[in-house]
């Protein structure tokens, strides 16, 4: 009931693009969500997903588009949310980070490339999937979640989570709460989260307080 064909061209498929609210409220992305980037970053990955589509749409390449919303584990880069997070409580009594209020769905790095993957070889060609944890947080409360993890881990005590404006994205750029909905992606080729916060968040923490040396010259803090 979201497709309908245009009178004149009965061979090319539309969709009826709209937002997709939950019980709270909240928007929920899918991958007939109307497209706002709404920062350069956000802009450069649209613009890959349609030159990919175009790709398919002239030279018919077996491309398709994922959507991954808010990747996170060991390895990535300190400079990203978690990892500010973890390597500032690893190093000091003090995490600053900027607006707190944001809400997130974040997905941990290895249900990131099975999602990839599983769009690769059992999606359809042309077509864009969506996917992520399906619920969203906090900053602050996922900033609380790491730092209640790695306490009870032993890999840190008494942190505190200061808010500083020099931390703060410019303008009106930032995004207030994102989550996403993966029915189509977990449909079509079974695909779900195999890890819970908890689980990714311990392992994440593990890497980065084991390899200091791969990432201390790298923070932005």
């Amino acid at each position: 009931d979201n497709i309908y064909y245009h009178k004149n061209n009965p061979g090319t498929k539309y969709f009826n693009f709209k937002y997709y609210v939950d019980k709270k409220g909240n928007v929920i992305f899918h991958e007939r969500s109307p497209i706002n980037p709404k920062s350069i970053y956000a802009t450069s990955k649209v613009a890959a997903d349609f030159l990919t589509l175009n790709y398919f749409d002239a030279y018919n390449i077996p491309a398709v588009v994922t959507r991954m919303f808010n990747n996170y584990g060991p390895r990535q880069n300190p400079r990203y949310i978690t990892g500010t997070i973890i390597t500032q409580a690893l190093s000091r009594k003090n995490i600053e980070l900027g607006y707190l209020d944001p809400m997130r769905d974040f997905c941990f790095v290895e249900d990131g490339v099975m999602g990839h993957l599983s769009a690769a070889v059992l999606g359809t060609a042309g077509d864009v999937y969506c996917y992520g944890q399906g619920k969203n947080i906090t900053m602050l409360d996922w900033t609380k979640l790491i730092l209640k993890i790695g306490e009870q881990k032993s890999y840190w005590k008494d942190r505190h989570i200061v808010s500083v404006r020099k931390r703060f994205r410019p303008g009106s750029s930032d995004v207030m709460c994102l989550k996403v909905g993966y029915d189509k992606l977990k449909n079509e080729t079974g695909w779900k989260p195999s890890f819970t916060w908890e689980q990714g968040i311990s392992r994440t923490i593990k890497w980065y307080a084991e390899n200091k040396e791969r990432w201390i010259n790298r923070v932005d803090w």
